[in-house]
């Protein structure tokens, strides 16, 4: 956003748009300078989010399905992108394998809005996330 133009020799203060000193190249009133200066504002946001992972390193869980070993708990705190409002959300999940227990907790802190608040064995908590059922690939029909 342009604020203001005014003479480059002695700094007078100018009643053109930047567009006119282009072209024009009217001489300062005061000096009859043809230098301008031109103030230009600019102005941005920035937000950061920050979040932490842990993963136990006692005890580990081999899962058949992904064939690779797991810890045997997962805890995720902070802040995540929610697809489903897209918008930042605060969140807190823990995956408890050795306890079998699954938690999870999402709310929007802008609003105050509860997205997700579930807690259950972690052997009833399927279909969700990567264990959804995958739609088959065209090559696959």
């Amino acid at each position: 956003m342009i604020t203001g133009v005014s003479c480059g020799s002695c700094g007078q203060p100018l009643e053109e748009q930047p567009a006119d000193t282009a072209s024009a190249k009217v001489p300062c009133p005061l000096c009859g300078s043809e230098l301008r200066n031109i103030k230009v504002l600019l102005r941005d946001t920035i937000s950061i989010h920050a979040r932490l992972s842990q993963r136990s390193k006692q005890g580990r869980f081999y899962s058949i399905k992904k064939k690779r070993w797991l810890p045997a708990k997962e805890i995720f705190s902070g802040d995540d992108f929610f697809k489903r409002t897209s918008r930042w959300s605060v969140v807190r999940r823990v995956i408890d394998r050795a306890g079998d227990w699954y938690s999870e907790f999402i709310y929007d802190r802008e609003t105050g809005e509860i997205h997700e608040d579930k807690s259950e064995p972690l052997s009833a908590h399927i279909n969700h996330g990567s264990a959804k059922a995958r739609r088959p690939n065209r090559s696959e029909k």
